[in-house]
This record gives structure tokens, sequence and C-alpha cells, in this order.
């Protein structure tokens, strides 16, 4: 993005596609280029809240003030014809946006664009919001009515990411059958908007910060509700969990958004994941600066070694099925970790506690 900037402010001879171009139409390619920094899969997908997702585009929309109406419309243009030309020949492009892209997400994409527009006169919270309730309003009749209470902003935002009817039944089955625990910690973390003295109307949190953005998420929760959107749920709950551990909520951090990467088990089925700790393998939150956590694949039994991992702070995730399970994983573990370590080097030293890793700093 900053890239694109320096090039289009001071090397715009480079580009004489751009170059040629009058100064009008340079301004508004500058607008959908560089100004807004807008991501539109992270809200046709529900996947960021609020203030990562709007706040540069509003702050472009209140400071320039020669933006136009048509800038905007520029931009949703410059949206299709960038999607359709992913591929590199015209027919591959063509093929992808008719052929590949799934309709009910195109859909989503298309019937934004005049949601987006409103920005200009409503809050970045109002606009999401406002998606969500239309977004369950297309699928309700598959869903039932649009949900209220403390869980509301959590169960559409999810809904909102698998995308696919048979898949958001199952997540919205699976949610009533979630402990009160991981709902609780979806329902509230989910809810936090990331704006300033922002709120739904449909939850009233406790204003705080940092926000998280959960990077993949819905690509994660698409995989895990093919088999067991449970255990999805579970996961994406312990990741929440165990990121508030490492950013407290504060006051005065409302504005500040983390961003925790799940590339790593995006493409793995909840019961892949969750087998590999009966190896002795597991999954760490690993914080990498005071901005970034990556969700990573480590053997456990090297927990207990001066191997460093990102800036020093991880937690271990539980991954498994249940708590009532935990004593029996922790023996095994321990048997198993006594049988690598013992056979190479001739000594053995305890398995960290499960219970205690959670608050680990290395």
């Amino acid at each position: 993005m900053f890239a694109d900037a320096d090039v289009l402010d001071h090397y715009a001879s480079c580009l004489p596609s751009f170059s040629g171009l009058s100064p009008e139409l340079q301004r508004a390619i500058k607008f959908t280029q560089v100004n807004i920094s807008f991501n539109h899969g992270w809200l046709v997908q529900a996947e960021a809240p609020p203030g990562p997702l709007f706040s540069s585009f509003k702050r472009a929309l209140r400071s320039s003030e020669q933006m136009r109406g048509s800038d905007v419309s520029f931009y949703f243009v410059h949206w299709m014809t960038d999607l359709a030309g992913a591929e590199p020949t015209p027919l591959r492009g063509s093929e992808k946006l008719v052929l590949k892209f799934p309709h009910p997400v195109l859909h989503s994409f298309i019937s934004s664009f005049s949601l987006i527009g409103t920005l200009a006169e409503r809050s970045e919270t109002e606009v999401f919001e406002k998606f969500l309730l239309r977004n369950w309003a297309e699928a309700q009749h598959g869903l039932g009515n649009p949900p209220t209470g403390p869980h509301s902003i959590a169960l559409m935002r999810l809904v909102a990411q698998v995308q696919h009817l048979p898949l958001q039944q199952r997540l919205v089955t699976a949610w009533e059958q979630l402990s009160d625990d991981d709902q609780a910690v979806l329902s509230y973390e989910m809810a936090l908007t990331g704006c300033p003295q922002q709120n739904y109307k449909a939850f009233q949190t406790r204003q705080g910060g940092p926000v998280f953005l959960v990077y993949y998420s819905p690509a994660f929760l698409r995989m895990a509700a093919r088999t067991d959107a449970g255990a999805g749920l579970h996961m994406l709950a312990e990741i929440y969990r165990q990121a508030r551990t490492m950013w407290p909520l504060a006051s005065g951090q409302e504005d500040v958004h983390v961003t925790i990467r799940v590339d790593q088990i995006k493409e793995h089925s909840p019961q892949h994941v969750m087998d590999g700790h009966l190896w002795g393998e597991g999954w760490l939150l690993v914080k990498y600066n005071d901005k970034e956590a990556l969700v990573e694949h480590h053997p456990l039994y090297t927990l207990n070694e001066s191997t460093q991992l990102g800036d020093g702070q991880y937690r271990v995730l539980s991954f498994w099925h249940s708590s009532e399970n935990e004593e029996n994983f922790i023996s095994e573990l321990e048997a198993l970790r006594k049988q690598r370590m013992g056979a190479s080097s001739g000594k053995t030293t305890s398995v960290v506690s499960l219970r205690e890793s959670r608050s680990l700093e290395a």
C-alpha cells in the first residue's frame, strides 16, 4: 500500500497509463488504491471488526475535500475488474468470475456496495451491524429469526464467515451446544468494535481494547463446519481466550487492533488438529510483536528447552476434545515424552503442565 502511494506520488512517469490521465482521474485512482485501505473480503465474511475494517475509509471520506460519491463508485468498478483479472488471461479471469466464484459470495459483495456508500453519514459500527442483519435476513428461511441478546453479534459474524447455508445451519446448531464459557468468550470478543465510543445496538459491551482480527478465520470455520462445527467454535474461542491473556483489555485502547493469523490450521479438519496432541505435537499461539501473533505447530516436548519463539511469549492452545480428557492426555503425553527423550539422551524431564502453560512466557 505504502509502496503504491510512493510510486504514484513521486514516480508517476514510470507508469505511462497513469501519468497520461487527467489530474482528476489520477486523484480518483489514488483514492481507490491508497487512501481508503479497505479490504472488501473482511466485510462480506465479517472477518474484521468495524474499526480495522472501516476506519481508514472513514478518515478518507472526512479528510478528502475533493472526494466525491463517484470515487466510491469507481472503487467498486475497480474491485469487479480486479476480480475478473485475477487469472493471467482475460478468458480465464472471466471463467473464474462467472463459473468458480460462489454465487452467494458474489451476491454478498455486490449487495454490499450500496451499504458501504452510507459510510459517509453513518458510523463504522452502524454500517457493519446493518450488513450483519441484512446477511442474516437473506438466509432467514433456513436459519430462523435474527439472534438477540449478548451472543447476537458473534453468531451473525460466524454465520457470515461460513457463507454457505448448509454450513451455516450446522454452525447455528453447534453454537447451541457450545459450552457457556466458549459462548461467553466469543460473544464478548467478537462484539468489540475497535471504534472509540461505538457499540452495537444489539449488544452493548464494555469499552476497551485492543480488538482482535483473526485472519483466515472464515477459511478455518468453513473447513471445520464440514465435519465438526462445534470443535471449530471451541478452537476459535480458545484462540481468543489465550490472545486476551497476552493483550489484556485496557481502556484507551479501543482503536488498537491485533492480528491473529491462523494460516496453519485453516486447511485442517478439527479432528486432524486434535489428533496431533496424541503424538506430543500441539498448537501454540506465538506473539511476534505488539500487533501480531500466529497459531503455530510445535512439538510439545520441546517447550522445556531454551528455544525462543517470536518475542518470547506463547500460549499452548487446548485443541483437544474436552476438559474431562485432560488428565488422561497429560499422562499419555508424559509417557510419550519420557520415551522419546529417554531414548535419545538417557534422561527425562517433566512435561510442562498444560494448565500452567496457558500463562507461560518463554
